[in-house]
């Protein structure tokens, strides 16, 4: 798993997340504090149609362009709450996250949705430059 906010290779951070984001198998996209940075990549993730997991805080709104999309609500609001369900919510992840990556092509979007023969390719150089940056 990377964490954009922990790539250590020198140059363009903004770069190196989209990079990620358009050639990682799988992402699991956090929708808490309605952060624009994420819902930017959401979007990319969407133009691409690859699989992607959403979670946000349990005090938060699903926004209304995505909250038609299964997303895991996590409640942090104190720790006597959320110790107890860790659990729960590493297996709803782990479970969608199983079931995206089995059949990519099952998992819609609203740009897959819209325009459902939109076909995305990326170079193959790139795509092993990540994977052995990832492994």
């Amino acid at each position: 798993m990377v964490r954009a906010d922990q790539i250590g290779k020198p140059g363009m951070i903004g770069a190196q997340i989209i990079e990620h984001i358009l050639r990682s198998r799988l992402v699991i996209a956090d929708l808490s504090f309605h952060n624009p940075n994420v819902f930017y990549e959401l979007c990319l993730r969407h133009v691409i149609g690859l699989p992607l997991v959403q979670v946000i805080r349990q005090k938060d709104l699903v926004p209304f362009d995505v909250q038609q999309f299964r997303t895991i609500p996590i409640d942090n609001g104190d720790i006597y709450t959320m110790i107890p369900k860790l659990d729960v919510y590493k297996s709803q992840i782990a479970m969608q996250a199983r079931q995206a990556l089995e059949n990519p092509e099952a998992v819609d979007n609203p740009i897959t949705m819209f325009f459902p023969g939109l076909k995305v390719s990326l170079p193959e150089l790139a795509m092993k430059v990540v994977t052995e940056k990832v492994m």
